[in-house]
């Protein structure tokens, strides 16, 4: 999965530090830091991911969005007749 955010400072302009983008989950915690971040270990069920951003002078803003992540399906494995 891949986890992208922007920010913009009315001071700063927009912000590229990536060190100023923190990712967490609220079942898993800290995933990150960087405006974009590739994440592929979560666990299945619902989850709350948090992007919290702070500008030069340490004001923070957040927003967060609830995902799914669903169990992975096995499929079984069939061979095929030759014709």
């Amino acid at each position: 999965m891949l986890l992208e955010g922007t920010a913009t400072d009315l001071e700063d302009g927009p912000l590229s530090d990536d060190t100023l983008f923190s990712w967490q989950s609220d079942r898993e915690g800290e995933l990150g830091i960087g405006r974009s971040l590739l994440y592929d270990d979560l666990l299945p069920g619902q989850h709350t991911v948090t992007l919290t951003v702070a500008d030069s002078e340490g004001y923070v803003s957040e927003d967060s969005v609830t995902i799914f992540i669903a169990s992975p399906l096995y499929l079984p494995l069939t061979l095929g007749a030759s014709p």
